[in-house]
């Protein structure tokens, strides 16, 4: 996963990154992440077919989102190929964090913020 995305434009995900909670305490901690942008990815391998491992990977992954973040979970089929679907799902949600990130322009000339300046002393 590291790989397709390092040699991608996408640039390197951070690895072992801690996602923490409101109390400052570790409480997540994805494959990989881009931190900037609030993204984690998760590696979902062959154990993740287990009734009980699928039940903490849906708490984690709540646990994220309520952090605010948001989690990617890539498989196998994610990373294979000429054109791994990995980069569309990393490429979507960059676009959706830098979307939300994005504040508009004024519609105006008039509209953005104005500077005043007071005069300080007396005009001769």
């Amino acid at each position: 996963m590291r790989l397709v995305l390092s040699r991608s434009r996408l640039g390197e995900p951070v690895l072992n990154h801690v996602i923490r909670n409101e109390w400052g305490q570790p409480a997540v901690w994805p494959d990989a992440a881009y931190p900037e942008e609030r993204i984690a990815l998760q590696y979902d391998g062959e154990h993740h077919g287990d009734p009980e491992q699928y039940r903490r990977d849906i708490k984690r992954q709540a646990t994220t989102e309520r952090l605010g973040w948001r989690e990617i979970r890539v498989g196998k089929d994610d990373i294979e190929g000429e054109r791994p679907f990995l980069l569309e799902k990393v490429r979507a949600a960059l676009g959706t964090r830098l979307r939300e990130r994005t504040v508009e322009a004024p519609k105006t000339p008039f509209s953005g913020p104005q500077l005043y300046v007071r005069a300080t002393g007396t005009r001769d």
